[in-house]
């Protein structure tokens, strides 16, 4: 799940208070955010806040305030996930190599207000 939040750090520190600990920082690009993952059982939590005056977070801030902005959801198989909802939609929705790998994302105009982020499931090997 993604948190759109207006202080990446201040919110950072009521998540670490609460026990959540943190993963790693990084940049999305396609939301002109900053964004810090903590570990959530066997998922995650983003935290997301603009980096700028101007852009999709700052829109969403306006609009909504803080909270969920987005989730990712994880495919056994990226292309025919793709190929499946672009077929449904008439929309294309081209891949890109996100945080959990080759992924494409639903825009929130056809999911009632939230991104939707498909990322290619990576089955762990077997043991012998």
């Amino acid at each position: 799940m993604w948190m759109a939040t207006d202080d990446l750090e201040k919110t950072a520190a009521a998540y670490e208070a609460i026990g959540l600990t943190r993963n790693r920082q990084f940049r999305d690009e396609a939301l002109d955010a900053d964004a810090i993952s903590f570990s959530a059982g066997v998922g995650e939590l983003w935290l997301l806040a603009a980096r700028g005056k101007k852009g999709p977070m700052v829109d969403f801030l306006k609009a909504r305030g803080p909270g969920i902005i987005g989730v990712t959801v994880m495919a056994g198989n990226i292309q025919t996930a793709t190929r499946l909802i672009e077929e449904r939609t008439k929309r294309k929705f081209p891949s890109y190599t996100g945080p959990l790998g080759n992924s494409f994302r639903v825009p929130a105009d056809l999911t009632h207000g939230v991104i939707i982020e498909f990322a290619q499931y990576l089955v762990p090997a077997k043991e012998p």
